[in-house]
């Protein structure tokens, strides 16, 4: 079995993102477009493309000329994605776990995963298999949580819960850069490979809005995960009176980037 395997609920993750957008001095989509130079007629596959979250942003780049493929193992997202972007005839969505991708017969000049290929169960099988599917020039692009991330948040939930992160939290943490950025540094080159970490903060307005998000973590979900609800309401309560006493609601982020160039030609 793979520990470090996640199903995203579908309620976590819209609140995660609305708390992402409307609280944090980062904004990822304005960062993707400007970092990366994704133009008119590319071909893009997004792997863990959840409910589409980035599919407006790689349309308003690559226009009716390329495309894009995008597959998560979650089939309530995929059905949202579809719903939004199925009257595009150059979008594509599958219901899939990425660890099991097979017969994609065609290369992408794009390959994002964003905030989702460290939950794979082989990273060098993945990576590999990845790679084998960038056109020439073509990028991966892996985004995720870097090892300074929410640490804050960490220490919080250990007043509320009394739960160290779990082992298995701290190595999805990790996984980009201690295990992903290896593996690229081996199979693009260490030239072609690529880390960066970006910091940012979430302030939240009020308690209510700062529980939302923390509520909807996998931090928080892994903590309380053999507790009945009883005990969980509990906590929940004892989580609301310890912020009372705060003066601000803050998060420290830390996001890492990975980039790998297939440097290979024709």
């Amino acid at each position: 079995m793979n520990k470090l395997a996640y199903q995203e609920p579908h309620e976590s993750l819209n609140n995660r993102i609305s708390a992402h957008s409307r609280f944090s001095d980062f904004d990822l989509h304005q960062w993707i477009s400007s970092n990366f130079d994704i133009k008119q007629g590319d071909n893009i596959f997004d792997v863990g493309c959840g409910n589409g979250n980035y599919i407006e942003l790689f349309l308003d780049k690559i226009k009716e000329d390329g495309s894009i493929y995008g597959v998560d193992k979650n089939e309530e997202l995929i059905n949202e994605a579809s719903a939004k972007y199925g009257k595009y005839d150059n979008v594509y969505f599958d219901v899939g776990d990425y660890d099991s991708i097979k017969d994609v017969n065609k290369t992408f000049d794009w390959i994002f995963s964003v905030y989702s290929l460290y939950y794979t169960s082989d990273s060098n099988a993945l990576i590999e298999k990845l790679k084998n599917l960038l056109s020439p020039g073509g990028k991966l692009i892996v985004i995720g949580p870097a090892s300074n991330n929410a640490i804050d948040l960490g220490d919080l939930n250990f007043k509320i819960t009394d739960a160290v992160f779990p082992i298995e939290h701290k190595h999805r943490t990790e996984r980009v850069e201690a295990e992903f950025f290896p593996l690229f540094q081996e199979m693009f080159g260490k030239d072609n490979a690529k880390l960066e970490l970006v910091d940012s903060v979430m302030t939240f307005p009020s308690i209510d809005d700062f529980t939302t998000y923390y509520w909807s973590t996998l931090l928080w979900r892994e903590s309380v995960a053999n507790f009945d609800l009883d005990r969980v309401n509990s906590l929940q309560s004892k989580a609301i009176e310890i912020l009372s006493s705060y003066d601000n609601y803050t998060i420290k982020k830390q996001m890492s980037c990975l980039v790998g160039v297939n440097s290979e030609i024709l």
